[in-house]
């Protein structure tokens, strides 16, 4: 294969940010709960259960983490769990959400 025959061979797969798997719909109603910090998603896991809820269909790990992460720049931190001796005030947000 020549340079030129090489520059004229089409694009293959989808552009970056745009998903074959996931319906504008789910999408759209993602990234409403992105934007609202009261009901946001802890984690991709929970992300990808909402996603597979939506979709009707399991959608794997990869492809929630890797599309919303690329196309929407999501970063999702859980709370990490801490010594309940460092903070007497600890032992109680560890009973409500522990």
């Amino acid at each position: 294969m020549n340079i030129e025959a090489f520059l004229r061979r089409p694009q293959t797969g989808p552009a970056v940010g745009s998903s074959s798997v996931l319906k504008k719909s789910t999408i759209e109603s993602v990234v409403a709960r992105l934007d609202d910090p009261q009901i946001g998603f802890q984690s991709f896991v929970e992300l990808q259960n909402f996603v597979s809820d939506l979709e009707g269909k399991i959608v794997n790990y990869t492809t929630v983490y890797r599309y919303f992460r690329k196309a929407w720049g999501v970063k999702l931190k859980a709370v990490r769990p801490a010594n309940v001796k460092k903070d007497e005030n600890l032992s109680e947000i560890n009973v409500r959400f522990g």
